[in-house]
């Protein structure tokens, strides 16, 4: 009578192996579930307030997207989709409404390392324009100014202390792009009291009023490439480029210098 072989062991690995694998398998899916479930609205919610802090305060949306979650955990971010209302930014422009994309983005820490571009869209409303004004002129233009946006031109009417004596002016032109960072006022017709005296009104916009827009302050670099004049509104297109790395936190005493590359 033959002798029965004993069975062989079906599992080709040791059992305790297997375990741990499997293990490690539903730590990795949980975790891998967080990141793109769970984890994602507190990515965004980092990356607003990041945004907040380097541009300004206000209504911020972030989506982001074109990110795994290995690519996340490295710090790299293929898009960064932001939407933003009511702003403030850090020069004291207020803007109705932002967005922006930004592509390729990587993160160290609180700083911006890598970039591989960011286009934006802006629109300054006719109420932000005349607070900003007001804000620019300092008290100098009493009463202050204030400016009226028509489809593809401006006016602003102010009255100014001219050789002492109070003079109201009317101007009206339109804008151009100055050096890429500022819009400043065109002048094509121009009345000061009841004199059309184009010098003086001239002289009263390049001292006073120009640049109307100006974002070279601000530390993200933005450009100004485009711009759309709208009755009540102004839509200002561009792109920017911060110099890397960029610190992507506010500070209380200024901007901090960027680390050694």
């Amino acid at each position: 009578m033959a002798r029965a072989e004993p069975a062989r062991d079906r599992w080709p690995l040791p059992r305790s192996l297997v375990l741990v694998l499997l293990l490690l398998a539903l730590v990795l899916g949980i975790a891998a579930w967080f990141v793109q479930g769970a984890g994602w609205p507190l990515v965004e919610y980092m990356a607003r307030r990041k945004i907040e802090r380097a541009i300004g305060p206000g209504s911020w949306q972030v989506r982001v997207g074109l990110t795994s979650w290995w690519d996340l955990l490295s710090g790299h971010l293929g898009l960064v989709d932001v939407a933003g209302e009511g702003i403030l930014l850090k020069n004291g422009l207020p803007v109705s409404q932002m967005s922006a994309k930004v592509w390729d983005m990587d993160v160290e820490g609180d700083y911006m390392t890598r970039l591989g571009s960011i286009t934006y869209t802006a629109q300054v409303s006719e109420d932000d324009l005349n607070r900003y004004l007001r804000l620019r002129s300092g008290g100098h233009l009493r009463p202050v100014l204030a400016a009226t946006l028509r489809e593809g031109e401006i006016e602003v009417t102010a009255r100014d202390r001219f050789l002492g004596v109070g003079l109201p002016f009317h101007v009206r032109g339109s804008l151009r792009v100055r050096d890429g960072t500022q819009l400043d006022f065109l002048l094509d017709e121009a009345s000061v009291g009841s004199l059309d005296i184009d010098t003086v009104a001239d002289l009263i916009v390049t001292y006073k009023l120009n640049p109307v827009v100006d974002v070279r302050e601000l530390p993200f670099g933005l450009n100004i490439s485009r711009f759309d004049l709208h009755p009540g509104y102004i839509e200002v297109r561009g792109n920017a480029s911060p110099p890397l790395p960029f610190l992507l936190k506010r500070d209380k005493d200024g901007p901090s210098p960027s680390p050694s590359p």
